[in-house]
């Protein structure tokens, strides 16, 4: 037995050195050989000496137990014992209890409901497909912990026919059956409509009877050829960036409040070649109708009366007649522009009166002007 030994072990040495000079070879013959080696020497040398080891062991206990004499060789033995003990069971369980496991919780994270069921609020018809978490120690399903689900045919919800839901709190994201109207602007159904959880309600336990109703709708995906018309610059022109998000406004009702729709440069520039603009935000109701917003100018002053690049507009609905400028401090601004009253104002005053606009581009406004005006 002791001859047995000693060979297993030269073996095992020779295969793994074998292995290591043979892996560098490439890529897909180190995944072959690796493979094939780990195979061999679980079965062909680890197995066979742990279970000798084993029985080595009880044999050891025995004779302790009766008070023998145990050999040297055994008791030697021991200090390599550990390490191939460790080692057997690391591969046992790599290679034969993960993968059941994984396979386990696989198994149960992918639902095909057999009858109708109501999950979160939601009722869900047969032949419903849901994803749940991926969750190691899951033993049976768990829909209500669905974190996609696809429907067999349309469903209602916060009044929109949907056909697959994608929950990832604080938002849902749904794909409507057809196109969704928010006032005048029209979303394409063949992108997710995002809703948002209410503020109240982030981070608190939901109750399902009204789980829909802690919902807003905060964003679409605008259908192609939606237009804007700038009253304070007589420009009339069409969207290419196509998103229509929510400003800070948390309303259920879409006729309330205020979006935010993106014009790029080239929007503008194909409306009309007297202005360049930077890409901005613009203010807009379910109207339609421009509130206000926000512009930086490029480096085109013969086009903005001689106002300088990085130049601030802001412009609001109450105040049709005027635009904000912040600039330079020393900078001239002249008294009208674009048949409008121009009004030089710091950033902190454009701050107060466009108060839904980004504050990124007023901090980067202000950090620029006051660095500028600070230099000798």
């Amino acid at each position: 037995m002791n001859k047995i030994q000693k060979i297993a072990c030269l073996i095992g040495m020779m295969v793994l050195l074998n292995a290591n000079a043979l892996a560098y070879a490439s890529l897909s013959a180190e995944i072959i050989i690796y493979s094939v080696l780990i195979l061999a020497f679980i079965y062909f040398i680890l197995i066979p000496y742990v279970g000798m080891r084993l029985s080595c062991w009880i044999y050891g206990i025995v004779k302790f137990i009766f008070k023998r004499k145990i050999d040297k060789w055994n008791r030697n033995l021991i200090i390599l014992d550990i390490p191939m003990f460790f080692c057997a069971f690391y591969l046992f369980n790599e290679y034969y209890i993960k993968p059941q496991i994984r396979e386990r919780a696989k198994s149960v994270s992918y639902i095909t409901l057999s009858q109708p069921q109501t999950i979160s609020g939601i009722t869900m018809p047969a032949g419903t497909k849901i994803e749940t978490d991926f969750d190691y120690y899951r033993k049976q399903p768990e829909p209500e912990k669905f974190r996609y689900a696809s429907f067999p045919q349309a469903i209602m919800w916060n009044n929109l026919p949907i056909t697959r839901l994608n929950k990832n709190l604080p938002k849902m994201e749904v794909r409507s059956e057809k196109y969704v109207a928010i006032g005048n602007w029209i979303c394409d159904n063949s992108y997710d409509i995002t809703f948002k959880l209410l503020p109240i309600y982030d981070g608190k336990r939901l109750n399902n009877e009204n789980f829909e109703q802690l919902f807003y709708l905060n964003e679409c995906f605008l259908e192609r050829g939606q237009t804007v018309f700038l009253p304070s610059l007589g420009i009339n022109f069409t969207l290419s960036n196509r998103s229509l998000k929510r400003t800070e406004d948390k309303f259920r009702d879409v006729e309330q409040g205020f979006w935010f729709v993106h014009a790029n440069r080239y929007d503008i520039i194909k409306a009309t070649i007297k202005m360049d603009f930077d890409g901005f935000d613009l203010v807009v109701d379910s109207k339609k109708t421009v509130h206000n917003f926000l512009i930086e100018l490029n480096d085109s002053p013969e086009k903005h009366c001689g106002l300088p690049k990085n130049t601030l507009l802001g412009w609001r609905k109450s105040q049709p007649k005027t635009i904000l400028v912040v600039t330079y401090p020393t900078q001239n601004v002249p008294q009208t522009c674009w048949d409008r009253k121009l009004q030089k104002v710091s950033v902190d005053e454009m701050r107060d009166a466009l108060p839904q606009q980004d504050g990124w581009s007023l901090n980067m406004a202000k950090h620029h002007f006051e660095s500028q005006s600070t230099q000798p």
